[in-house]
């Protein structure tokens, strides 16, 4: 587990080296990310807007 925190936000982030990780920020937005062998990677992002 990892916490980022800056001025405007924070978020955590779950997850290893090995397996796909999960994000999430107090901004609303997620993404699920992992790393694959070589210079490959995936990535996806999903943002929701908050009131």
């Amino acid at each position: 587990m990892r916490l980022n925190i800056n001025k405007r936000s924070w978020s955590i982030t779950t997850g290893g080296r090995n397996g796909p990780r999960h994000t999430h920020s107090s901004t609303g937005r997620s993404a699920i990310s992992m790393d694959l062998p070589g210079s490959f990677g995936w990535r996806r992002t999903r943002s929701s807007r908050r009131h």
